[in-house]
């Protein structure tokens, strides 16, 4: 039973920290509500078809770093469709607009009628070990995770071998 405990409580952390990670999202249409699994996966497949299709059309070709703010997309599990934008950068909502319609006419073509599009703002991936030092460690609420994570990892060891 303390072993749930700990589970859960480990497991709200981590979805406040995603929360507060993504306060800034904007976010068009609703999220999808589904009545079976088979039935989440088959739209999770749709919007992989659709990402693939945005890609090699070259749909969002002139909106992508450094000319344009999107510096990736694709889906998350939960069934909307993102798209990240740099955040440094300044974006004006008509930008984000025109980017929805053509995301949305896209879609219509795979027979997805309804649409969660999620604009996130991050910092653009980077290999130079110095700025990712400077990164998610530097989030209060990641290192206070990364604390969290490594005490309950060392009770659970220590009372295996006790």
């Amino acid at each position: 039973m303390k072993g749930f405990l700990i589970f859960s409580i480990f497991i709200l952390l981590i979805g406040a920290c995603w929360c507060e990670m993504h306060k800034e999202d904007i976010i068009y249409g609703e999220l999808p509500k589904f009545s079976s699994e088979s039935e989440k996966k088959d739209f999770l497949l749709k919007l992989d078809i659709l990402g693939n299709s945005i890609k090699e059309k070259k749909l969002l070709k002139k909106y992508f770093y450094p000319n344009g703010p999107v510096i990736a997309y694709g889906h998350d599990i939960s069934g909307c469709f993102v798209v990240f934008i740099e955040k440094n950068m300044k974006v004006k909502e008509k930008t984000l607009n025109e980017i929805y319609e053509i995301i949305v006419n896209e879609s219509k073509k795979h027979n997805i009628k309804k649409l969660c599009i999620v604009f996130r703002f991050e910092n653009r991936p980077s290999l130079d070990v110095r700025e990712v030092s400077k990164g998610s460690l530097a989030n209060p609420l990641v290192k206070f995770l990364a604390i969290v994570t490594l005490i309950i990892l060392l009770i659970i060891t220590i009372k295996k071998f006790l």
